[in-house]
């Protein structure tokens, strides 16, 4: 049964533009099909090596990345030419 937070209703995104909103919505649609295969298979008990059927592993953390004291982020850096 679909609760409310598996639903698309108007304004479940805040994006601007028919490209973004079409991808968004692929994204959404991907998502709830991968939960119903796995919903299926965890009912019938099919067994598979599939990745789409593998459990989700849990974030454990996340690392810090260190800098460079001497050069700035690629992101923050200002473009070159090719």
């Amino acid at each position: 049964m679909l609760d409310q937070e598996q639903l698309v209703s108007w304004g479940w995104i805040r994006l601007v533009g028919l490209a973004a909103t079409a991808i968004m919505t692929a994204f959404a649609i991907v998502h709830y099909n991968l939960r119903m295969v796995r919903t299926w298979a965890k009912r019938t008990g099919f067994q598979s090596d599939d990745i789409l059927l593998a459990r989700d592993r849990a974030i454990a953390g996340y690392e810090e990345i260190p800098l460079d004291d001497d050069e700035p982020p690629a992101a923050l850096s200002p473009p070159t030419a090719a």
